[in-house]
């Protein structure tokens, strides 16, 4: 990430918080348009900024390779770093309709970060942190990970997205003791295994630490318990 890229990024987080907060995002309208708006500057900007192939250190690079393959039905390419059948399989999808310029992929995982914050966002308003909401989301997409996840075909923004969401859902089943809730809870953990190769345990345990986190850092005067009636 270069200096226009990251100033054009610090712009579009801007652009967005400023939507959610303003109410600009309830029902579409405005905050909708330019949600897609900034992001997509970003976009512009960052695909003057990259090559079309990412570094080959970066462990990105074996998601698009494994894409590619699926794309081409050929499985000579040489992979690297961690590998996710089905997580490069949703990205060979992409390629398919829009071809195979690794900054496809780039794009959606942009706006699947973006969507993240907002997640963010509602979910400290949900338990009574609104005063503090954008400073956390703020220091969430500043954090060097997060700069470095967003910015490449990580899975860590989907991860991310899919533990606030299923802690959402918790939230609104200590609100309301609805076990529909607490069911719903589950359902982001499906693709989340299912891009670990299947490997369903590791989204609970993150859903675990989120869990024990609300506890932890409860705000002042709101119940500690997450689970609790």
């Amino acid at each position: 990430m270069n200096s226009a890229d990251f100033l054009a990024y610090v712009l579009a987080v801007v652009l967005v918080l400023y939507a959610a907060r303003a109410g600009g995002l309830r029902g579409g309208g405005w905050g909708a348009a330019l949600f897609v708006t900034a992001v997509g500057a970003h976009m512009c900007v960052a695909f003057l900024s990259y090559n079309d192939i990412p570094p080959p250190s970066l462990d990105n690079l074996s998601f698009h390779l494994r894409a590619l393959s699926f794309v081409y039905g050929t499985f000579d390419y040489e992979l690297r770093g961690p590998n996710s059948f089905y997580w490069s399989y949703a990205i060979a999808q992409i390629y398919q309709v829009f071809g195979d310029s690794f900054i496809l992929a780039y794009i959606v995982n942009q706006y699947i970060f973006f969507f993240l914050l907002l997640q963010v966002m509602k979910f400290a308003d949900e338990i009574r942190m609104s005063g503090t909401a954008l400073g956390a989301v703020f220091l969430l997409a500043f954090l060097p990970s997060s700069l470095l996840f967003a910015n490449l075909l990580y899975r860590e923004p989907f991860q991310m997205l899919c533990t606030v969401v299923a802690m959402r859902m918790l939230e609104r089943f200590r609100q309301t003791g609805s076990y529909v809730w607490f069911c719903a809870a589950a359902l982001p953990m499906i693709p989340y295994g299912i891009i670990h190769n299947n490997f369903f345990v590791f989204g609970p345990m993150m859903l675990v630490m989120g869990a024990v986190g609300r506890v932890f850092f409860a705000p002042r005067g709101a119940i500690a318990n997450p689970f609790a009636k």
